[in-house]
């Protein structure tokens, strides 16, 4: 990856963490750290995918996210 790592604001923290602790499972990423607000996502004990609750969001957000196969591209 050439960026350490991403930050998004989101609208409701605690449904996003479920969905993507749900949707991230099958690419193997998961929830690596919690700090003041701001959860943490990535592969390896490496979180480089973050979020955080906030009133104002980005719109629009594009991310990619590495799949090692089709497989895991479906089970996404």
């Amino acid at each position: 990856m050439i960026i350490d790592h991403v930050g998004l604001a989101v609208g409701d923290y605690q449904k996003s963490k479920e969905f993507f602790s749900k949707a991230l499972a099958p690419l193997g990423i998961g929830l690596g750290m919690e700090v003041e607000g701001w959860a943490g996502f990535g592969r390896g004990g490496k979180p480089e995918f973050w979020f955080g609750e906030h009133t104002e969001r980005q719109r629009p957000m594009h991310i990619a996210f590495i799949a090692e196969n089709r497989a895991q591209v479906g089970a996404f």
